[in-house]
């Protein structure tokens, strides 16, 4: 009963205005800026995936998908950096969104996967690595 006057948080308020897919592009555009190199981009990319590997149908689904090989990300997640999971990188950003989802857990799991999936394809990796042909042409 008290629920119904429990007000709704930033992140609930923007997925439910405009839905998962376009609220995880402005999430994902914050979070890019956070990630000062692509060496850095790809170490968050690989936690990411580790953690997604271990969690829910969905999740899994999407590391399984992700076109990045289990043996890449195995044990990224005891691999830490501070320029990823120090107090102001980006993992405690995505962590604080995500926690304002928590009540649902599969919302939140899309919700973060999306933003990994923007990020890879943001920065060329897994299945958005382009290709080089042997024309010399790039291809995805």
């Amino acid at each position: 009963m008290f629920k119904l006057f429990r007000k709704k948080s930033q992140v609930e308020v923007l997925v439910e205005k405009r839905g998962v897919e376009r609220a995880t592009d402005y999430f994902a555009d914050m979070l890019v800026g956070k990630l000062a190199s692509s060496e850095i981009a790809y170490q968050f990319i690989l936690e990411e995936i580790e953690a997604a590997s271990m969690g829910d149908t969905a999740s899994k689904r999407f590391a399984a998908k992700s076109g990045i090989h289990p043996e890449q990300y195995w044990s990224a997640l005891s691999n830490a950096m501070p320029e990823v999971d120090g107090p102001d990188g980006p993992q405690q950003l995505l962590l604080l969104w995500c926690l304002q989802l928590a009540k649902n857990q599969a919302l939140m799991a899309e919700f973060r996967c999306s933003i990994d999936d923007k990020i890879m394809q943001k920065f060329g990796f897994g299945k958005y690595e382009k290709k080089v042909i042997a024309t010399g042409i790039s291809a995805q």
